[in-house]
């Protein structure tokens, strides 16, 4: 178990300390690069040397060095990939790093965009899913008969997915029978990292206020659903 505080629509950095994270990790969604201490592979060239130097042919020590020099040009063009698929995700379309959940956009079902400005003082259960996710789908169930439960007190379910292709993403939601509303992030970063989530599934409980009341990684029940909206949404 893990849990630590920060409130708001802020990036983890500039939250104050009213928000709780609480959960097991589910399975890793993070990617780091470690700087390990590796030889080069420019480094790695072979110690046999002729016995006779003066006859050495340049032409053949040339072509000795460059498979090594491929192997690395090769290794380097991986990690710029690298690099460049973990970013995905963490820019708009400006280069600009959003700074409030609400600035995050999703795919609807009919391939428009849409953003949490569209529920703006309504509370909300963000719940991240994916089809690869047993956990997540073992849960759908009670989401979905929580929502029916209190879709007309105003909260507003609303499932973000994160497989990597939106096909898996419809076909999932279709043989689920989820009726609320599902929206397309994808595998990249995005949303998912802003809020700090540990694994999948994770839940977001939004207020009416737009504060982020809790963040929670792990499977939820319908009694445990139940016990955090009735301590986010209708308490007081």
């Amino acid at each position: 178990m893990r849990a630590t505080t920060r409130n708001g629509l802020s990036p983890p950095g500039k939250m104050n300390t009213d928000r709780m994270v609480t959960g097991m990790s589910g399975p890793g969604h993070r990617f780091r690069l470690c700087n390990r201490e590796r030889r080069s592979p420019l480094s790695i060239m072979m110690t046999s040397e002729p016995s006779s130097p003066a006859t050495e042919d340049p032409v053949t020590t040339t072509q000795r060095g460059r498979p090594l020099v491929l192997v690395a040009a090769a290794a380097l063009a991986v990690v710029v990939m690298a690099l460049i698929v973990l970013d995905r995700g963490s820019a708009g379309p400006d280069g600009s790093q959003p700074d409030r959940l609400d600035q995050f956009a999703f795919s609807t079902v009919d391939g428009d965009s849409v953003t949490l400005v569209a529920y703006a003082s309504q509370p909300l259960v963000l719940n991240y899913f994916a089809a690869w996710c047993g956990p997540c789908r073992a849960e759908l169930p009670d989401f979905e008969a929580a929502h029916q439960e209190v879709k007309d007190d105003g909260v507003v379910f609303l499932g973000i997915n994160r497989d990597p292709d939106q096909a898996s993403w419809k076909s999932f939601i279709e043989q689920t029978g989820v009726t609320y509303e599902t929206v397309y992030e994808g595998a990249g970063r995005g949303s998912f990292d802003f809020v700090g989530a540990l694994g999948m599934p994770t839940t977001v409980f939004v207020t009416a206020d737009g504060e982020i009341a809790e963040v929670f990684s792990g499977p939820l029940n319908r009694s445990s659903l139940d016990q955090k909206m009735q301590e986010h949404f209708f308490n007081g």
